[in-house]
């Protein structure tokens, strides 16, 4: 890296320490979910959604109706605007988790959602007044559209201990370096952190930067029952959401929830279509106000969702992976030999 023009030493490689932290930890309806905690944005983000949706009855909506797209597109927003305002390294910031997913103030966001037009208003809202304290400073708000080249795999044991993973060399090839006569890449997930000075996830010496990822664990009575998570940079959180609704209120097969077309929606952001969602449904949501792009290329996509759903009454697994990237899902129908 010196040699290139770098400024790191064997020093940083040295001090750098992974953190190994609590899960942050939510609920929807009967539901249990571990996500990752701060300073990743993708676990808050969706806990969030699930908490603006957790009062909705989907029952009046079909799983393909533009009433549920624009819902989801419209929550998404909301979420998101607050994720890329308030999350960051709570080595250094003060993230007013406690009210970002206080009830009243979820009521708040919820009511900023209707179905006569989209709402160019929604912006991040202020979460402090719904739990002690004061913001240390102001927060600006700041965005990073995070990376390309991430890759996600869930897995469960034979004696039912889960594991989700989604691990990321962030661009294109990351840094597009490879380490001579080693064979592997140097990322350059540095892009995670905002470079506008003053945001709440601008560089510094130490601190870990904010990403979209979501590596998800579902529990139902104490009992995991579904794993997930996905590659796709900032469409991460959209990906993982869909999923769950589909899983948790559609009452879809596993291989049908993860194949549904999906889309995503975000601030400063067109809202991304896959190519399966019809004519009809990009039609009505450009007449709410919508821009609408479609995801019909390899740099415009909306996850690779990779899930295992576990029936508690069986123990038997389900597995599948999403058809948009290479992926598989595998078994083993007894356990290996020593």
């Amino acid at each position: 890296m010196q040699a290139l023009g770098g400024l790191m030493t064997k020093r940083d490689l040295a001090n750098y320490r992974a953190s190994i932290d609590e899960p942050l930890w939510s609920s929807y309806k009967e539901f249990d979910f571990a996500f990752p905690a701060p300073p990743n944005g993708g676990g808050f983000a969706v806990a969030q959604l699930l908490k603006i949706l957790e009062p909705v009855d989907f029952n009046q909506y079909g799983p393909d109706s533009w009433e549920k797209y624009y819902l989801i597109a419209e929550a998404m927003e909301i979420a998101l605007s607050d994720k890329n305002a308030y999350m960051g390294d709570p080595n250094f910031v003060d993230i007013p988790m406690a009210g970002l997913l206080h009830p009243d103030y979820v009521e708040e966001r919820r009511k900023l959602i209707n179905f006569k037009e989209h709402n160019e208003a929604i912006g991040f809202g202020d979460p402090w007044k719904c739990q002690e304290g004061e913001p240390g400073r102001l927060i600006q708000h700041g965005t990073s559209d995070g990376g390309t080249e991430t890759t996600h795999f869930t897995a469960v044991d034979q004696w039912g201990n889960v594991a989700a993973c989604t691990s990321s060399i962030e661009r294109m090839f990351g840094s597009g370096i490879m380490v001579p006569e080693y064979g592997f890449l140097l990322n350059n997930d540095l892009t995670d952190f905002d470079p506008e000075p003053g945001t709440v996830n601008e560089p510094g010496a130490g601190k870990y930067p904010v990403s979209s990822k979501t590596p998800t664990i579902g529990f139902h009575k104490g009992n995991p029952f579904f794993t997930l998570g996905s590659p796709g940079g900032y469409t991460i959180v959209a990906s993982v959401l869909q999923v769950l609704v589909n899983v948790l209120e559609y009452k879809m097969d596993l291989k049908e929830a993860v194949r549904k077309p999906r889309l995503f929606n975000g601030p400063s952001h067109p809202v991304q279509v896959e190519t399966e969602i019809g004519q009809e449904i990009r039609g009505k949501l450009e007449s709410m106000g919508f821009e609408v792009e479609k995801a019909e290329s390899p740099d415009i996509r909306i996850g690779d969702v990779q899930a295992i759903l576990i029936d508690p009454s069986t123990g038997n697994l389900y597995g599948t992976a999403d058809s948009s990237r290479p992926g598989a899902a595998m078994g083993l129908s007894e356990s290996p030999d020593d």
